[in-house]
């Protein structure tokens, strides 16, 4: 199963240019003016957003657009967000994860659970 994932999230439906320019733009306000002050307040120090993003590539960006910076769940109750109105192979896998994962966290006290790609990405935390 995580092997079909790690295949099926590079063939993330196609988005413009523009798109995507626009969904990055979203995630660097919200990393900037939700995560980042937060982030300030509980280490004393900013945190570089632009060094972070440049690293994503679009089926990241996409993806946290959706499932992170596009949802209106404040910051640390974004676990309480397992699904996104938007249809995609992610969408579907992460269905089948979800409740699992989450019962995990809750009976074994963790405070999460990272779904590691066969390539080394985080692909699900239930933390997000």
């Amino acid at each position: 199963m995580i092997h079909f994932f790690s295949e099926e999230i590079s063939t993330e439906r196609a988005y413009t240019e523009q798109q995507i320019k626009r969904m990055k733009k979203n995630l660097v306000a919200y990393y900037k003016d939700k995560f980042g002050i937060k982030y300030q307040q509980e280490n004393g120090k900013p945190i570089n957003i632009s060094h972070l993003i440049e690293k994503l590539d679009n089926t990241t960006i996409v993806l946290q657009y959706h499932y992170i910076s596009r949802k209106p769940n404040p910051l640390r109750s974004k676990s309480d967000l397992n699904f996104a109105h938007y249809r995609s192979n992610y969408s579907k896998f992460i269905k089948i994860f979800i409740k699992t994962c989450d019962n995990i966290c809750r009976e074994y006290g963790y405070y999460d659970i990272f779904l590691i790609n066969l390539q080394g990405k985080i692909v699900y935390s239930v933390f997000k």
